[in-house]
C-alpha cells in the first residue's frame, strides 16, 4: 500500500490548475474481467478542502448520476480503495473542490474473479487544461 501511495503522489506532482478535477473509474465485471478502482486525494494546502463528486451513468436513459463527497484536513491523504464498487461504475468522476488537491485513480483488472490482479495503471486527475494520461506502475 505504501508503494501505491508513493507512486500516486509522484504521478500527481503537478495538480490541475482549476479546482475541478476528472479521473477515470472502472469498477465492474465486464466480459469475464473484474475491474477495480482506487482513488487517492491529497491536501497539500493549509486549509480543509471539501470535494463533491459525481459519476454520470451513461447507459441510464434518465441521465441519473451517483453523488458523494470527501473532506480532507490540511496535510491529509485519503485513500478510497473501493471507489464506486457497489455501483459498478465505468467512465469518469468529476470532483468539484473548494480548494486545490492532488487526485489520482489506480485501475487494476483480474481474469480470475478478483483473486489476483495485474499490474495497474495510475491516472492523475485532469483539470480544464489537462488531458487524462496513464502512467505505468510497478511491473508489467
Amino acid at each position: 500500500m505504501r508503494q501505491f501511495l508513493l507512486a500516486v503522489i509522484a504521478a500527481v506532482a503537478l495538480a490541475a490548475q482549476a479546482d475541478v478535477y476528472v479521473t477515470p473509474v472502472a469498477t465492474a465485471r465486464i466480459g469475464g474481467r473484474v475491474y477495480v478502482t482506487a482513488t487517492v486525494l491529497k491536501n497539500n494546502g493549509s486549509e480543509a478542502v471539501k470535494c463533491n463528486f459525481v459519476h454520470a451513468i451513461s447507459s441510464n436513459p434518465k441521465d441519473e448520476t451517483l453523488h458523494g463527497s470527501y473532506e480532507l484536513a490540511p496535510g491529509r491523504v485519503l485513500l478510497d480503495e473501493a471507489t464506486l464498487r457497489r455501483a459498478g461504475a465505468v467512465g469518469t468522476i468529476r470532483f468539484d473542490c473548494s480548494g486545490p488537491l492532488l487526485i489520482a485513480a489506480r485501475i487494476r483488472s483480474s481474469i480470475d474473479g478478483g483473486k489476483t490482479f495485474d499490474s495497474s495503471r495510475v491516472f492523475r486527475s485532469a483539470g480544464v487544461r489537462n488531458t487524462v494520461r496513464a502512467s505505468a506502475s510497478e511491473e508489467r
